[in-house]
């Protein structure tokens, strides 16, 4: 008879993004996640999951064959695999954060619709305190380090809105910020003289799915290489220089202490960066001159600490 079936949350999520990977753990309910993105690194139980194909290229038939109840996806970048599984009578959640405020709400929304909305709640409110206390403190730094974020090689993109923010709560200061409002990334195009001319202190890079190079990054500024140090790379006041950095590079990259890269599409969670300022009190790299490049690592697996 209608209305005495069962019902209940969605117990078999095939997520489309890690970034939605990572929010499904952190909140709880990592164990109903039945499928993952190629680019799914972060936790570690979350690469034993069934493989649907990379950030924008799918396999309808693998997410099907996993019965999934709920599917995550994220932006327009998705709407090709969001409009077929449509078509099939599959439950498709599709989220398209770009500022911070509307990632906080992401966590929210997936939490609601997970059944797992007082854990999202918990969530946000620490995500907000270690955010307030990373502000005040960045707030009493003498100078604000410029910071160039790449989104990609070629052509060039420079980070969207929530990127840009995350450099301002760290401290930093966006040297595109008036890119910042562009969704579209081919609207954030930028060139490598543009990048010189801004002069940027520390180079942030998260190429959509693909492993930073930072020899890469360097050669197109022309500027020498310096032996790498190990990660993670904390920041403090005192190790960026104020002046115009022409200096050597130092280089830094998660790949260097981990067995595999993590990459993670720069469109979606904000990332260890705004981290920086609130663990420079416990560790300090004054011995890191002129550029930094560094792989940014995201934020959110922190909630499951």
């Amino acid at each position: 008879m209608y209305g005495k079936g069962s019902a209940g949350f969605p117990q078999r999520i095939v997520c489309l993004s890690s970034e939605h990977v990572e929010i499904c753990y952190a909140l709880g309910a990592g164990e109903r996640v039945v499928g993952v993105p190629g680019t799914a690194r972060r936790p570690e139980a979350a690469r034993e999951k069934a493989r649907v194909g990379g950030f924008t290229t799918f396999k309808l038939d693998r997410i099907l064959a996993l019965e999934p109840d709920l599917v995550l996806a994220f932006s327009d970048l998705q709407k090709d695999i969001v409009a077929e599984l449509i078509a099939r009578g599959v439950t498709v959640l599709c989220t398209n954060q770009r500022s911070f405020d509307e990632v906080l709400n992401t966590i929210l929304l997936i939490g609601a619709a997970i059944g797992c909305e007082r854990q999202a709640r918990d969530a946000i409110r620490d995500l907000q305190d270690e955010i307030r206390q990373i502000r005040e403190y960045s707030a009493v730094w003498p100078d604000r380090p410029r910071v160039y974020f790449e989104e990609w090689m070629d052509p060039l993109i420079s980070g969207i809105r929530w990127v840009s923010e995350a450099i301002e709560i760290a401290g930093g200061r966006d040297v595109f910020p008036e890119l910042r409002d562009r969704h579209a990334a081919p609207d954030r195009v930028v060139t490598s003289d543009a990048v010189v001319e801004r002069d940027p202190q520390i180079i942030l890079a998260s190429w959509c799915g693909k492993p930073v190079d930072p020899a890469a990054i360097v050669e197109k500024r022309a500027i020498p290489i310096v032996p790498p140090i190990s990660w993670p790379v904390e920041l403090s006041p005192e190790s960026i220089p104020v002046s115009s950095s022409r200096a050597p590079v130092k280089i830094a990259t998660e790949t260097e202490t981990t067995a595999t890269p993590s990459p993670t599409p720069a469109t979606s969670m904000p990332g260890r960066a705004i981290a920086t300022a609130a663990t420079a009190r416990r560790r300090s790299i004054d011995e890191l001159t002129g550029l930094r490049i560094v792989e940014f690592i995201p934020l959110v697996e922190r909630l499951r600490g």
